[in-house]
């Protein structure tokens, strides 16, 4: 009579892996019946490792999910343009403030090109009214952009 091996395993009520509730795994072994050349035994191991490793794998990739913060929303790319208020079209009129607030803004740029949130910056030759500057950047959403480009010092409100 062939001897019969059962083998029952449940999760715990607390399990972190929902996906796997239960399983019952059943084994049996006889050495005596022989089935078209094989061994019984030999027939239900071989049908047995194949559920057993999909099963290690579920329980190995759910592990790894639980662990895994979750993925960060890829940045999206903003840009901005700067126009120069009329006064300043004269270069003439630049006061040492605005030359201040000028340099403030080349050295926010350097630091934002060294932390990778700056992609290109820069501006036009034209005179005056018809030269202007952009700003192509990095951030996480349009409140973050919105934000990189009012803290910029060359900035004024409307």
């Amino acid at each position: 009579m062939p001897a019969s091996l059962e083998i029952r395993a449940s999760s715990p009520p607390a399990n972190p892996l929902p996906l796997i509730t239960n399983f019952v795994l059943e084994i049996e072994e006889s050495s005596h019946e022989v089935r078209q050349g094989h061994n019984v035994t030999d027939l239900k191991m071989k049908a047995f490792y194949p559920r057993l490793i999909i099963l290690l794998v579920c329980m190995v990739v759910q592990s790894l999910a639980a662990q895994t913060p979750e993925v960060m929303a890829k940045p999206k790319q903003f840009i901005y343009v700067l126009h120069l208020v009329p006064r300043l079209h004269d270069d003439k009129n630049w006061t040492k403030e605005d030359k201040a607030a000028l340099d403030r803004h080349f050295n926010r740029f350097k630091e934002a090109i060294q932390s990778g949130q700056l992609i290109l910056a820069g501006r036009t030759q034209e005179p005056g009214d018809k030269t202007f500057g952009i700003a192509i950047f990095v951030a996480a959403d349009e409140a973050a952009a919105r934000k990189f480009m009012e803290d910029d010092p060359a900035v004024v409100p409307d």
